[in-house]
């Protein structure tokens, strides 16, 4: 090849190179100003990297796209089923008779608990049928009773099975002694008699056994019947008595509340006007009396509501009254004494005198000791 045609070939690869580093500038000053000054070289370099990242960055937006198209419409389909299910929230509502999502809840547990309570007495009959104890003499020993009376029976019947628990073992140790003397005498008289012995402390057992049985249903049901008894009356004889209390105490204790101790023992609290709280073995003796008294006349008050008035007989009950607090105690028990017939045994004049002095209230004193 000629030296013109090398020196042509020359300057046109020139130019050629020119016209890239042209355009790499160019290009620079368009998508990248900051590199316009550099190399082309450098220019070209660094455009082919972020060329290579913009692509990469373009699947990842694209597959965040496709991400976001997937929840988008996860999300319709969760919308409409939370539409369908306010809908029907709303219709069971609406049937029900019911405000708001909360009474349902409450309905929900009251149902769940009926159900709960209904597999327990089906247990309890099961296990009454084995027994040979009928429910529905128990039923009617609890609705024949009140409240104190139950908890009365409970009690004899507590003390009656730790005197069978007791006696159980006694059989059984005596059972242990024979069954030793078997083993010391087998084969003669002795060791005959011993095993009759034994035979009738066995049977002896087992009719402990069998007794202890139905006392423990007995005072597990009664148990139950003077909790559901407790539930279904205390918030209005609490209620009742909380008003007598705090009148009963000329206000100085406004509030009753029903709680359970730290072993989930029900307990009664008194809430002062000087914000202590104090339970009934912390009030003083005047304070624990009026309680007690408010306590039986709310619960008359319910039975007389039920129409099942009782009289109520009352011996000495102002002892540990003071002067303030008597007069009011008088006047609560002549308010209720118009359902309630209600007696008060005194043997201090200052409590009768009281008692002719109250304004526009029935009440006949009457002095024993002259009658007799």
């Amino acid at each position: 090849m000629a030296f013109s045609e090398l020196d042509a070939e020359y300057k046109r690869l020139t130019r050629a190179v020119d016209d890239y580093q042209e355009h790499a500038r160019q290009l620079a000053s368009t998508v990248a100003p900051e590199l316009a000054p550099s190399a082309p070289s450098v220019i070209i370099d660094q455009l082919d990297r972020r060329l290579a990242t913009a692509r990469e960055n373009q699947q990842t937006a694209r597959l965040l796209h496709q991400q976001r198209d997937d929840v988008m419409q996860q999300r319709g389909l969760a919308d409409a089923a939370s539409h369908t299910a306010s809908e029907q929230l709303a219709e069971l509502l609406q049937r029900h008779a019911m405000a708001d999502e909360a009474s349902l809840d409450a309905s929900i547990d009251r149902s769940r608990r009926r159900d709960e309570l209904q597999q327990q007495r089906s247990d309890l009959e099961d296990t009454l049928a084995d027994s040979g104890i009928e429910l529905t003499t128990l039923e009617q020993l609890a609705d024949e009773h009140d409240a104190a009376t139950l908890t009365t029976l409970l009690v004899q019947l507590e003390d009656k099975v730790d005197a069978l628990r007791r006696d159980k073992d006694t059989a059984l140790e005596r059972l242990g002694e024979i069954r030793a003397g078997l083993q010391r005498h087998n084969g003669s008289a002795a060791a005959a008699h011993a095993q009759q012995a034994a035979q009738q402390q066995l049977a002896t057992i087992g009719d402990l056994t069998e007794e202890y049985l139905r006392l423990h249903i007995a005072e597990y049901l009664l148990r139950n019947e003077i909790e559901n008894y407790r539930a279904r009356r205390q918030d209005s004889v609490l209620a009742h008595a909380e008003t007598l209390f705090s009148r009963l105490t000329n206000g100085e204790y406004p509030q009753l509340e029903a709680a359970l101790d730290d072993t989930d023992t029900p307990i009664l609290l008194a809430h002062s006007t000087e914000d202590q709280t104090r339970r009934v073995d912390q009030l003083n003796e005047g304070a624990r009396d009026q309680l007690y008294l408010a306590l039986r006349l709310a619960t008359l008050q319910e039975n007389s509501r039920a129409g099942q008035a009782l009289p109520l007989i009352l011996d000495d009950i102002f002892t540990s009254f003071d002067d303030q607090r008597t007069p009011v105690g008088l006047a609560t028990l002549a308010e209720l004494a118009e359902p309630i017939q209600i007696i008060v045994l005194t043997h201090h004049a200052a409590v009768a005198n009281a008692a002719r002095e109250l304004p526009g209230a029935t009440v006949s004193v009457h002095n024993l000791a002259r009658a007799v």
